[in-house]
């Protein structure tokens, strides 16, 4: 088909930010198809915020980082310039559903690292039929990714012999973690559970925990063998925002360098190296 003769889809001015925010979430699930769409109601909504506020709002309030939304929103410009979807529109019709952050995700850091502390974009099968459901599932907030290519990441390449996994789950994926485990090479030792006071919604129990799994390569006790409980109770706040409790213990018991991978904390910590689509490095 001749792409110089696609017209662009037609397009609803939202009534506030917040209905801009969902009409982009709901989207979400294809970006590639609605790239258009997306980037409208990102230039919508950078209009109607004061000057200076966009970057924090795309941080807080969506999945990718300000460098893909503005990617968008030079989309939509374009097609608006010329009438028709660009064919730099067809670059990210090419990835997958929902993976526009692999435009801007760079590749592992070199050097080794003796702590590794991770948590993953898990994929569930349920995503999204209700209303509640849908506003607590990960593929409203960032893109994620299934077991086996959490798998593939070729993590062996930042460690030594000795090193030690700190790696995030959830019940629901307690039993896929040895997948990664065994392919990023480290052995399951022991665990620490977030009990966030406050719920999510399941299927069989009103979930409130989360799961650390401590997971070692070689020889990798702690530098510091001071016993923290294995059950920390913290409130939680915003969605997959972990409690600055747990980068305490890490740094207090192990001393060597440190890296968080699909790193999402916006507050950064000295002596660490971060990665992912929304590290900002």
């Amino acid at each position: 088909m001749n792409k110089e003769i696609i017209k662009i889809p037609s397009w609803l001015e939202p009534k506030s930010i917040n209905d801009a925010k969902l009409k982009i979430i709901s989207l979400g699930g294809n970006m590639s198809e609605h790239a258009y769409i997306i980037g409208k109601n990102l230039i919508w909504v950078k209009k109607n915020l004061k000057h200076g506020e966009f970057q924090e709002w795309v941080d807080n309030n969506l999945w990718f980082a300000e460098r893909t939304a503005r990617k968008f929103m030079e989309f939509a410009e374009e097609a608006d310039e010329k009438g028709r979807l660009p064919e730099r529109i067809y670059e990210i019709k090419k990835l997958k559903s929902a993976d526009s952050a692999v435009l801007e995700t760079p590749p592992l850091p070199e050097g080794k690292y003796q702590v590794i502390y991770v948590d993953p974009p898990w994929q569930y099968a349920q995503e999204q039929h209700s209303k509640e459901k849908q506003e607590t599932t990960l593929e409203t907030h960032y893109p994620t990714m299934p077991t086996e290519e959490i798998c593939k990441l070729p993590v062996q390449n930042l460690v030594g012999e000795n090193a030690v996994l700190f790696l995030w789950t959830t019940s629901p994926k307690l039993f896929e973690c040895k997948q990664v485990i065994d392919a990023w090479g480290f052995d399951y030792k022991s665990s620490m559970i977030w009990d966030k006071v406050k719920h999510n919604v399941g299927y069989y129990v009103s979930v409130r925990h989360e799961f650390l799994l401590i997971c070692t390569r070689g020889s990798c006790l702690p530098d510091n063998p001071k016993l923290y409980d294995s059950v920390q109770t913290i409130e939680r706040t915003e969605h997959s925002k972990k409690p600055e409790i747990f980068y305490d213990i890490i740094e207090d018991i192990y001393k060597g360098k440190k890296i968080e991978l699909f790193a999402r904390n916006k507050n950064k910590r000295p002596n660490w190296s971060y990665w992912g689509t929304e590290a900002n490095i």
